[in-house]
């Protein structure tokens, strides 16, 4: 058994690019105006 009782759900996302790349941290509505210009 392992965390089933604490978990509800998990969404977990894969952005494909050069591995030099620096993505900003950005937890927020995909289409909000404040969403980083490197997230979208």
């Amino acid at each position: 058994k392992g965390n089933e009782h604490l978990v509800h759900h998990m969404e977990v996302f894969h952005c494909a690019g050069p591995p030099e790349a620096s993505v900003p941290a950005y937890s927020g509505p995909c289409d909000s105006p404040e969403r980083p210009e490197g997230t979208q």
